[in-house]
């Protein structure tokens, strides 16, 4: 086994896996076998040896991993030698060449380890994945920015690209088009005012602040890690007005906190109740789910020693039960005072999603701050609007945003914060004095701006972390 040793082929605090071994190149043969079967072997392949180093480049202000880059390392001449880096969790691999100008690992190597179908590709990310299960202190949320799960083939090159990319195959005679390669466009507004701030005087870095950062919507995907959906970013790029949750932000308005600010979170119990002939059966039905016909000869035997032990109870049971039936009397409670013991109990029923609220009053005092106001509202509107696909076949999401209270140009640690959130409603009143008022050019003396956001998805325990440094969600 080749040595692999920190300070040449990794640094302190790089998290490494262990060695494996990937075929590379070869062709794929396919034999009948029994009963009408086929099996399929690989022929001509080379064997590689490798590892993986993955370095995180940067971290938001909460510790959260912001970029990564992972290190494909494989044995070539009895040594480890760097082949390939991937900064984008895998869709794509610059690679590395030797001191004669030729690839390290080769053609076979580069054009499999960029298809994500092939077994080096795939088992890279095992190796990643592997070794990140390990780390307490790496979140399901960070493991989205090491390993994407979602990636596809779109976006590479052909085979001769000199990166090693190899473009989609058709299947059973087609065209070779894959539904995950296609990429709806759409015609929307690409360049907005990078920062918006009302009023103008407004000093972020003495005065507390509400901020509206406007992304472009990104879906989740249907790729399930671990039998999960990847969970979205949180807000990181505190203070930063170009890029948040991987994303460049579109555009930031900052306002002066609104009045009435607060928040609820709220989850579904519902009662359910369960009598003894329920529970019962559900006690012989799950044995035999999960033991097959010793789970139910078990749990069998343990609703007859209960019907045996307490055949009084069970006769009362069955005795009011029939005349209630037939006459509409409830025998049990009329002779007995009692009623069935239905075993009432509070059940998790499900998560909610938070809306938010916000009120602003703009009213801007010269001309400057006037169109500063019509900015920020024309912002919010056409942001919040559906985006129609060029071929209009498609309508694509709104774009969505990112919110926080800031004291000291970062996030309040008294104040809630929030997850990603659609802006589901904005109102305005351009005569919320109840009268008509302009200024000389035409702009309003005043408006009022209502804003509904909603969050994306619930917010769960690990949202919060390990901390009391702030109020949280």
């Amino acid at each position: 086994m080749a040595s692999f040793t920190e300070g040449t082929n990794f640094q302190p605090g790089d998290i490494v896996s262990t060695e494996t071994r990937s075929p590379v190149g070869g062709s794929l043969v396919t034999r009948p076998a029994r009963g009408g079967k086929t099996t399929s072997t690989r022929q001509g392949a080379t064997p590689i040896y490798h590892r993986t180093v993955t370095k995180i480049t940067s971290r938001d202000s909460s510790g959260r991993v912001a970029g990564a880059e992972t290190q494909v390392w494989i044995v070539k001449d009895g040594s480890y030698q760097l082949a390939a880096t991937t900064k984008d969790g895998g869709k794509t691999f610059t690679y590395e060449k030797d001191s004669d100008g030729n690839f390290v690992g080769g053609d076979d190597f580069r054009k499999d380890l960029s298809n994500p179908q092939s077994q080096i590709n795939q088992t890279v990310d095992t190796q990643v994945e592997n070794v990140l299960n390990k780390r307490s202190d790496i979140l399901p949320e960070d493991k989205a920015k090491i390993i994407d799960k979602t990636k596809n083939q779109a976006g590479q090159g052909n085979g001769d690209d000199p990166q090693g990319g190899s473009s989609p195959t058709p299947e059973d005679g087609k065209s070779g088009i894959k539904i995950d390669d296609i990429k709806i466009e759409a015609d929307q507004r690409k360049s907005y005012d990078k920062l918006l701030k009302y009023p103008e005087e407004l000093d972020p870095k003495y005065q507390d602040y509400f901020k509206i950062m406007m992304v472009e919507y990104k879906p989740r995907g249907l790729s399930a890690a671990g039998g999960a959906l990847p969970s979205r970013a949180n807000l990181s790029g505190l203070s930063n007005n170009d890029a948040v949750g991987g994303r460049e932000i579109l555009a930031n308005i900052i306002l002066p906190i609104p009045g009435g600010i607060g928040d609820s979170n709220t989850l579904d119990w519902q009662g359910s109740d369960m009598d003894m002939i329920q529970l019962m059966g559900a006690s012989i039905l799950g044995g035999g789910i999960t033991e097959g016909g010793a789970g139910v000869e078990r749990e069998t035997g343990n609703a007859a020693n209960t019907i045996a032990n307490n055949t009084g109870a069970i006769q009362e049971m069955a005795t009011s039960a029939i005349v209630q039936n037939v006459t509409g009397v409830d025998r049990l409670k009329r002779m007995q005072g009692a009623i069935f013991n239905n075993n009432m109990e509070l059940l998790f029923s499900g998560t909610q999603l938070r809306s938010f609220s916000f009120t602003f009053r703009l009213s801007p005092r010269s001309p400057s701050e006037s169109k500063i106001v019509q900015k920020i509202i024309r912002t919010l509107k056409q942001g919040m609007s559906a985006k129609k696909a060029n071929n209009f076949l498609f309508v694509k999401s709104p774009h969505t945003f990112f919110l926080g209270y800031y004291k000291n140009q970062d996030l309040h640690p008294y104040l809630n914060k929030f997850k990603e959130c659609a802006l589901t409603g904005m109102s305005m009143s351009y005569t919320p004095d109840g009268n008509y008022a302009t200024f000389y050019d035409g702009s309003m003396t005043s408006y009022q701006m209502t804003l509904t956001f909603q969050e994306l998805e619930p917010v769960f325990d690990s949202d919060y972390g390990n901390d009391y440094q702030s109020i949280g969600y």
